[in-house]
């Protein structure tokens, strides 16, 4: 079996130059198809649902990983491999799988980032950034228990002039204050439907 861990944009590049010789070859990204394997015949993914740093440890024991193939015999390696690395192991064709990673998009990239502007403005204002490490904490924690009871602050509370008084603080922030509205808007309108739209935009 031929692994390409390589970025998403070189999958094509690296399958095409290797020989075309029967070799199951897969790839480990969640968002692209298995085409990009072409042209050979054995073509499969494992996707691991977890984000990797250089330099951290992984341990793919609890890592949910999605598999997906061209033919049984394939998927068959694949589930093998699979079930030997990670006690959760998923087959979902590319729609679904592509469904899943923009889920795990939005779950992972955009909190975290957003967490790297709130330290920015902190630090910014001269104030220690590592006063949110424990509420970044709590909140993963009650939110692994279900996202929806986790949902707190003013927008979630339909606090609209908390709301309005917050966009004023990110006056000189423009891009931030654009996601901090579009963010409490969708907030608004899940849990305050009369409320949606009142902060100034």
């Amino acid at each position: 079996m031929r692994i390409l861990a390589v970025s998403d944009d070189a999958i094509h590049l690296v399958a095409e130059i290797l020989p075309s010789d029967g070799t199951p070859i897969i790839h480990l990204s969640g968002s692209k198809a298995l085409d990009l394997l072409l042209p050979h015949e054995h073509r499969g993914v494992l996707w691991p649902i977890q984000s990797f740093s250089p330099g951290i440890p992984a341990s793919f024991k609890d890592v949910p990983l999605v598999v997906d193939a061209e033919n049984e015999a394939t998927l068959d390696l694949l589930r093998d491999l699979g079930a030997r690395l990670s006690t959760t192991v998923v087959h979902l064709p590319f729609p679904l799988r592509q469904r899943l990673h923009l889920s795990a998009v939005i779950a992972a990239n955009f909190p975290t980032f957003l967490l790297r502007e709130a330290e920015r403005l902190l630090t910014t204002h001269g104030i220690a950034p590592e006063l949110l490490l424990p509420l970044w904490k709590a909140t993963t924690e009650k939110a692994s228990h279900g996202a929806d009871n986790a949902v707190t602050g003013p927008a979630r509370r339909g606090d609209v002039r908390t709301i309005a008084q917050q966009m004023d603080l990110l006056g000189d922030e423009p891009d931030l204050r654009r996601a901090y509205a579009a963010i409490s808007d969708l907030i608004l309108r899940t849990y305050h439907p009369a409320n949606r739209g009142n902060q100034d935009l």
